[in-house]
């Protein structure tokens, strides 16, 4: 027999964890479902005579069928965790929700009650007698092994590996975003700090940008370059940011447009990739490297499986250095094209007005390919050209760093985002500008 004090305990908590769920009617009705057919079904089991008979009895004609009870335990825990996964997407990072341990109590329970009830050392030899002599006693070794494998390094990329890839592809990824940006918004939709009203004494600085703006990969807000150039300036200065993943100069024209305070300086923060969107209308898409499944399936094992998403994305795609490779030089061949580069210039020209319609310094943060610093160069310096032709600061992150390439300028080997040593150099160039800009007026 199960250590009834132990299955009882496992019971109570499961109890006490749908019980302990705020909005059990309204969106978690199954909790005291399964609550109530645990406790009913422990409570049977336990002290009903006539229960116990009859359970005991089904469970020895299930267990002289070995391979299918072993089946089925391997299938409750593989299906609970599955559930769990699907469901909740458990993570370093946040803290168990009741209904996820609700349901991981349910399935210990049920796994308990499947391996101990009624188990004694003859129905044990039983048992292993016939697992032994079937001849898929070795398919179920290997399905076993399998499965602990599998979960056991998705249990590890969720503990140790919560992290970025550079096009917020892998499950890692989504679940760094849930993680450490989701729901961390200020009121305008900003990974940032409530902005502070205006004020006569108060210089505004709006740092914008995209996804190189947001601190993609970074854990903390604080290690990002617009919020370590703030702790570099006095008090008199205040540093707002207007970013969001995946935005370009249209978008950085419209949300600066729609900021609604006072700018005194605008930041901009320029990776060559801003010229993507437009070249996708010539049929020159670099992203078109990376091979993404459509199918629906592929996409929720993808999605929502850190181990299934390391084994494709990060073994297949951006472990193979030709794909990256091509990617980049796809990127930066586009700048050669006049006909996309006029249209781009167009817009750099927009994004200039709408800074002069606010009487703004213009300051622009210009970033290469930080694993391809050289190649870049022709690129960054047709970029900074334009702008300072029309009046714009340039803070050219390549001469920062004197041209070196290193991983050190980046999130991790598949994420090609600023590292927060680079957002630290970054910090420290701006404020360079905007106090050497402040002493010469």
């Amino acid at each position: 027999m199960i250590g009834r004090g132990l299955w009882i305990l496992v019971n109570a908590g499961a109890v006490a964890a749908a019980l302990a769920e705020r909005d059990l009617w309204d969106r978690a009705l199954w909790m005291p479902l399964i609550a109530v057919t645990m406790t009913t079904l422990t409570a049977l089991a336990l002290f009903s005579p006539r229960a116990r008979l009859r359970l005991g009895e089904m469970l020895a004609r299930f267990r002289r069928h070995a391979i299918l009870y072993w089946g089925l335990i391997l299938l409750v825990i593989c299906g609970a965790l599955t559930a769990w996964v699907l469901r909740f997407q458990p993570s370093r990072g946040r803290w168990l929700e009741a209904p996820e341990v609700t349901l991981m109590l349910f399935a210990l329970w049920l796994v308990m009650f499947l391996i101990g009830y009624n188990l004694d050392e003859a129905a044990l030899r039983d048992v292993g007698g016939r697992i032994a002599r079937s001849r898929l006693s070795g398919v179920m070794v290997m399905l076993t092994t399998t499965a602990a494998l599998f979960w056991g390094a998705e249990g590890y990329l969720r503990l140790f590996y919560i992290t970025t890839d550079g096009y917020a592809l892998t499950a890692m990824s989504y679940l760094w975003h849930f993680n450490y940006m989701y729901g961390r918004e200020n009121s305008l939709g900003y990974r940032d700090a409530e902005p502070l009203p205006d004020s006569p004494d108060r210089i505004r600085i709006a740092v914008i940008g995209d996804s190189f703006a947001i601190g993609h990969g970074i854990d903390d807000p604080n290690d990002m370059f617009a919020q370590q150039l703030e702790q570099r300036l006095d008090a008199h200065y205040e540093v707002n940011l207007i970013a969001q993943q995946g935005w370009s100069l249209p978008e950085y024209t419209a949300h600066l447009r729609a900021f609604p305070f006072q700018t005194d300086i605008v930041i901009l923060s320029y990776y060559l990739n801003e010229i993507e969107p437009l070249a996708a209308a010539f049929g020159r898409i670099p992203y078109d490297n990376f091979i993404i499944p459509q199918h629906p399936l592929a996409h929720i094992l993808l999605r929502n499986f850190c181990a299934i998403s390391a084994v494709y994305y990060l073994g297949f795609q951006f472990f193979n250095d030709s794909r990256a490779q091509n990617y980049a030089t796809d990127l930066l061949e586009i700048f050669d094209d006049d006909a996309i580069w006029s249209l781009h210039a167009d817009q750099i020209d927009s994004f200039i007005a709408e800074v002069e319609a606010r009487q703004a310094r213009l300051l622009v943060l210009v970033w290469p390919s930080l694993v391809a610093v050289e190649r870049s160069a022709p690129a960054v310096q047709k970029v900074s050209g334009y702008f300072a032709e029309r009046g714009a600061q340039i803070v050219d992150f390549s001469a920062l760093i004197d041209g070196r390439e290193s991983l050190d300028w980046v999130v991790n080997r598949f994420d090609f985002h600023p590292s927060i040593d680079a957002n630290r150099i970054a910090a420290e160039g701006l404020y360079q500008a905007i106090t050497a800009g402040d002493s010469e007026s």
